[in-house]
């Protein structure tokens, strides 16, 4: 089985720990994380499967996952910085007093829909057997961390950017959960981001989303790697949802890496969810499939329905 021997003390969810000690791993190329061929133990290291490398690659590679908020430790599988930020989850009014008189404004957000819930939104997502060619466990769930547990980095250059980065991070969200997908022959991966928004918020924030497409072409940033410049390419969005922007982002690997950085970024609005969907390749192009696109936003489109 090929595998990546990783120091024992790294710890995989201490990114700088990662990074400083670039795991470890000899031979290729893909940003110091390579396979070894060991049928026995190193003393003193740690075997990672190939799957977990997917994944953790991620950490290593930046871009837009580089301004995700950090995730719990997941004890099966190694996360994929693709999550991002969940805001405060919204608490309903308190109902009236009995024999009180409720405001005109105040019944008529009560009958606004309700955003999904937590629940509902990790109920929607995809399970063991459902996606064909992924390895078992490989489509770990996750909350963001605790506010207190996070690491912020500066904004962008690009004020619209960092516009669009906000949204992709689901800032102005009521509920945001991750999930990654680990696929066989893949060390790349891939990881979709489910946000929810009360009544009527997620159409206006596309609308913030597709404005700062528009003239968002590329920005510098500081990320868990230091910094980097990406690049905008807007592709043609996919017909699904309310409404949906598909672009690619490349970041160049530097003289010692033989290719970029390309991840493809797909999002999609649905009713009252926005949901993100991220492919990354290094030295290539590749693209999330579009079956899983198609079958996630109708699982939210069918739970919002009456």
């Amino acid at each position: 089985m090929s595998v990546c021997i990783v120091p024992r003390a790294v710890d995989l969810d201490d990114r700088s720990g990662v990074v400083g000690s670039r795991l470890g791993c000899l031979g290729q190329r893909l940003t110091g994380l390579d396979f070894l061929d060991l049928p026995q133990e190193v003393p003193g290291h740690r075997r990672l499967d190939a799957d977990s490398v997917g994944v953790l690659i991620h950490r290593v590679l930046g871009g837009t996952s580089m301004y995700v908020r950090a995730l719990r430790p997941m004890p099966a599988l190694v996360t994929v910085i693709a999550g991002v930020l969940m805001g405060s989850g919204c608490s309903a009014e308190p109902d009236a007093r009995p024999g009180s008189v409720v405001p005109r404004a105040t019944a008529s957000a009560k009958a606004a829909v309700a955003p999904l819930t937590r629940a509902q939104l990790r109920a929607l997502t995809f399970k063991d057997g459902e996606v064909a060619g992924v390895y078992k466990g490989g489509m770990g769930v996750q909350d963001p961390q605790p506010e207190e547990e996070r690491r912020s980095f500066p904004p962008v250059s690009d004020l619209d950017c960092q516009t669009m980065l906000d949204v992709l991070g689901g800032e102005r969200a009521s509920t945001v959960i991750f999930q990654v997908f680990n696929w066989k022959g893949d060390i790349w991966g891939g990881d979709t981001t489910l946000a929810a928004y009360e009544d009527g918020k997620a159409q206006q924030v596309f609308a913030q989303l597709k404005q700062a497409l528009g003239s968002c072409r590329s920005y510098d940033g500081t990320g868990w790697v230091g910094k980097f410049k990406a690049t905008l390419t807007m592709e043609q969005a996919p017909g699904v949802g309310d409404e949906a922007v598909r672009f690619r982002e490349t970041i160049p690997m530097g003289p010692e890496y033989p290719g970029d950085r390309h991840q493809q970024v797909t999002v999609v609005r649905a009713g009252n969810t926005i949901v993100t969907f991220r492919k990354l390749n290094v030295g290539g192009s590749a693209s999330f499939p579009a079956d899983l696109v198609n079958r996630q936003v109708e699982r939210l489109q069918n739970a919002q329905r009456p």
